[in-house]
This record gives structure tokens, sequence and C-alpha cells, in this order.
């Protein structure tokens, strides 16, 4: 019954939306995603939710593959590895280290249960339930065993996370000794001055749009401390925004301004996008880090 369950389909939207700027924070970020679901993402080929490293990027999926690789290629991921996902979204990523940097296992975490569900039946049909494990759970309360994995990663997740320090001091209890922590990670730095009314609002809105705990607002230099007093050692955070975060915008003011992809999506979550986008610009309240960190 298409004629029904699309407005239906739009009235929930607009209740995820609403819910998602004004309600509570808890399990904000399986809301946040609960409303993205797979017909809102910004591609018709892959089920991608990061924004992408653009450098050499022709179209969102090579630059959504290209952040991928960064932190795989940071990490040093190999066929030795054990690896913690943490926030493995629909698994698009765990889909494309198994295949190019072949680890032995995988190990995803997701907050989403409706994520999960998804990630796993792609990973089924993919045939690669051996060698990716899908869990619902926390990633600042792991169901992992201690010291049973080599690398623990997280691509741009860990910005949701209540707090980055729990979910570090996790990180840190199930790696082994030697392995490491990569995260590609947004940043919602600190206001500096007292901003005006329409500032604060804006701001507000901005870090609801990304579910941005206040816990995790940080510099670059707040971030490599916290990861230090979580016990980590050989810590390296450095800015990749310009890389990522204007690029990026364009994309999705091109795509949400272009009709028959904007239609594709329904008009809460352009709204979202375009709200969510709108702090990227040059002097707006966002950075971009890669990060890592090893266990001694």
């Amino acid at each position: 019954m298409p004629s029904i369950s699309r407005p239906l389909d739009e009235l929930r939207n607009w209740f995820g939306l609403i819910s998602l700027l004004v309600g509570s924070r808890h399990a904000s970020a399986a809301r946040l995603y609960k409303l993205i679901s797979t017909k809102n993402v910004l591609s018709d080929k892959t089920l991608f939710l990061n924004l992408g490293y653009w450098q050499n990027a022709r179209d969102y999926d090579e630059a959504c593959f290209a952040l991928a690789r960064i932190v795989a290629e940071v990490g040093d991921m190999n066929s030795d590895d054990l690896v913690l996902d943490a926030g493995f979204g629909f698994a698009e990523q765990d889909l494309f280290w198994t295949r190019t940097f072949r680890p032995v296992r995988i190990v995803g975490l997701n907050i989403s249960k409706l994520q999960v569900e998804i990630a796993a039946q792609r990973v089924r049909q993919a045939g690669c339930t051996d060698r990716v494990q899908l869990i619902n759970g926390s990633a600042t309360e792991m169901p992992i065993a201690d010291r049973s994995v080599t690398k623990v990663v997280a691509l741009e997740s860990a910005f949701h996370f209540d707090t980055r320090e729990r979910f570090f001091r996790e990180a840190y209890r199930v790696l082994k000794p030697g392995g490491r922590i990569v995260l590609a990670d947004l940043l919602y730095l600190p206001r500096v001055g007292a901003p005006s009314f329409k500032k604060r609002v804006l701001n507000n809105l901005w870090r609801s749009a990304w579910q941005i705990p206040g816990s995790n607002v940080d510099t670059v230099e707040g971030y490599a401390e916290k990861l230090r007093s979580a016990r980590f050692i050989d810590v390296q955070v450095r800015s990749i925004r310009d890389c990522v975060l204007l690029p990026f915008r364009c994309y999705v003011r091109t795509w949400l301004n272009t009709p028959n992809l904007a239609d594709q999506m329904s008009r809460p979550m352009q709204i979202l996008w375009r709200t969510a986008s709108s702090g990227m610009a040059p002097g707006g309240p966002l950075d971009y880090v890669i990060a890592s960190a090893s266990r001694p």
C-alpha cells in the first residue's frame, strides 16, 4: 500500500526529527540512526554513513572508501589482526576491510538494533559470517573480554559515545598489549568568547543534529590528552578537516539541490542533513581528526 505507507513513513520521520533535536540525549545515537535508516543515506550505491576523505575522490563512495582505507592503514590492519569496530553503521567498512586487508576476524559493536539487523543480513549475503561478527551493545560498556583484540577502530562514531573517555578506557581494556586504537572522529570545538543568541541557538542545533554529548566538546590537544589519560602511548591526533568537512558540505548541498536525488530522501532528513552540514563552513564549530595510539 504505497499510498499509505509513504505518508506514514514521512510522519514517523517528522516525529523522529523533533525528538532528535529537542528530546533526551539517552540512546541518542540509536535514535539518530533509526531516523536515517537505509532510505536516507547519501549514496545510491553503498550504505556508507561517513563524511569521506575527498582529496582525490571523484564522488561520495570513493571518498568514503578512502576514509575507511586511511583508518586501516594508520592502524596497520593486516591478516593477523582481531579487530573491534565500534559503531559499524551498516558494516560497509567491515566488508571492505575484510576483502582488502583480510584480518582474521572483525567484531562489530553497535548500539542501534536496526543497524545490527540490516548489517548482519548484508554480511550473510556477502558470505562473510565466518569473518565478521556483529553485536548489539555499547562502546562504553563493551561485552568483550579483556586483552582479546589487536585493533580497536571507530570510523566516525566516537563523537556519539557518552563519553569518549569511557570508550577510551574500554578500548584500552579489550586491547592486547601492543594493540592499537585508530579513530576517524568529528570534533565539536569549544566556543570562544560570548556568542550571540542566534549563534547559541545554531550551536545547539548543530550539536543536536550530530548528537554530540556536551562532555565530548574538545580541541585536538584535549583529544590527545584524553587518550594519554586512558594510559595510551604513541598518541597522534591530526586534523584533516580541509579534506573532509567543506567538500562533504558541498556534496550534501549539491545532492539536496538535485531533485531526482533529493526525492529519494524524506523531507525531515533533508532538513537534518542541511542543518548538520551547515556548521562545516570555514570558521564553524567543527573539526575532523584522525587519531591513533598504542596500548603498552
